[in-house]
């Protein structure tokens, strides 16, 4: 953690400005993941469908502040992906 990062009781102080806290994960039990470009996904066809929807503007969101057109995804590999971690 840098020099400026506090938590006080459930509240993240960085330098003057408060900010609440965050908090990401829970169990994998037995789940690989797939990780491609920008893309996170439990199998190939749906790291597909998130490329065809992310550069179709289908499903994905805008980028505010972000002044210029989407950054297309790159081309996929011609082989099927494969799924990274642990089982646990």
């Amino acid at each position: 953690m840098g020099d400026n990062l506090i938590v006080l009781g459930g509240v993240v102080q960085t330098g003057t400005h408060p900010h609440p806290p965050v908090v990401l994960g829970g169990g994998v039990g037995a789940i690989r993941t797939e990780l491609w470009w920008n893309f996170v996904a439990r199998s190939n066809e749906d790291i597909v469908q998130a490329r065809e929807e992310w550069m179709t503007g289908s499903r994905f969101g805008e980028v505010h502040g972000y002044d210029g057109p989407p950054i297309p995804a790159p081309e996929l590999p011609p082989v099927a992906l494969k799924p990274r971690g642990r089982v646990r």
